[in-house]
């Protein structure tokens, strides 16, 4: 069904209206994005959460070791020579370090957000308590990972990264997590109440 609308140019536009049962394309114009229905949703907000909270943990390190050991670069040295011995463990810069760094920090960052999104999209709880689970979470996981697993790998880099940037570092990640998702999926959660 076309109905005219008002003219443009002289000429009257045509507007298309489906019938009952077809859907309108999206905000994209004649471009129809397919739905990615309830689980693609979850998914869609837990690498979202993951890339944001991420790219926080990284200018916060990159900031707080630029200020505390006089360069940027040291914590992406650190955490790319647990994977490559040849990459430097000071602030020198090394694109080499600098991109695997940047690549093991954003994968993990991303795994754990995603793993967030499904957990917390499966119980019912409020936004302030997805907040609180995600940073108390993240601050076990740092533990363990900084205390049992980078030892493992790799006691030299483990050792010279700062315990206290660490800890808050994942706390803020896991702060991030934990609000981008009570965000994204307000309106779609049950009430923890009802």
């Amino acid at each position: 069904m076309s109905q005219p609308r008002p003219e443009r140019g002289g000429q009257p536009a045509m507007v298309h209206h489906p019938g009952p049962g077809v859907s309108t394309p999206g905000p994209l114009g004649p471009v129809a994005l397919p739905s990615i229905g309830a689980k693609g949703q979850i998914l869609t907000q837990g690498v979202i959460a993951g890339l944001i909270a991420t790219t926080v943990f990284v200018i916060y390190l990159a900031i707080t070791f630029a200020v505390t050991h006089g360069s940027p670069w040291t914590p992406f040295n650190l955490i790319a020579h647990s994977f490559w011995r040849g990459a430097p463990t000071d602030g020198a810069f090394s694109i080499g370090a600098l991109l695997l760094g940047l690549v093991a920090t954003f994968l993990v960052g991303v795994v754990l957000a995603l793993i967030f999104a499904v957990v917390m999209a499966n119980i019912v709880i409020g936004p302030l308590e997805i907040i609180l689970v995600t940073t108390i979470v993240s601050n076990v996981l740092w533990v363990l990972g900084h205390y049992l697993i980078w030892p493992a790998l790799d006691a030299e880099a483990a050792e010279e990264f700062t315990h206290l940037t660490a800890w808050l570092g994942h706390a803020l990640y896991g702060l991030v997590v934990g609000v981008v998702l009570a965000v994204m999926s307000a309106g779609r959660r049950p009430s923890p109440r009802a």
